[in-house]
């Protein structure tokens, strides 16, 4: 099952389309981010241009490399909501939130 939900043909579109977002999203936002947030968005940045890269290859290993970089990103939280928000419209990421958790870094992955 994880590797039909892994697999590039359901999951390239919706990534591409987040780390087209990025981009545009950090240049406005990034002035009231804090150094955190900031940290933790490059990084989940770098980990969809890796991802990207990786279902572009065509590569043998993409599903093995694609579950790591997966985990990778999920390590730093969730994208920014706004982002989720342009994604998936309707999706209410503050219901999925449980009390105390730390901006959704306990929540399993929303792209997955």
């Amino acid at each position: 099952m994880m590797s039909q939900l892994l697999s590039k043909d359901v999951m390239l579109e919706p990534l591409s389309q987040l780390r087209e977002l990025f981009g545009p999203w950090m240049a406005v936002h990034a002035a009231e981010l804090s150094e955190e947030d900031r940290t933790r968005y490059e990084a989940q940045r770098a980990c969809l241009d890796q991802i990207v890269a990786v279902y572009s290859s065509g590569s043998e290993e993409a599903q093995a490399t694609v579950m790591v970089l997966m985990h990778e990103m999920q390590q730093h939280g969730q994208p920014p909501k706004e982002l989720m928000k342009d994604l998936a419209p309707g999706l209410e990421l503050e219901a999925l939130m449980a009390e105390g958790a730390d901006d959704g870094k306990d929540l399993p992955c929303s792209i997955m």
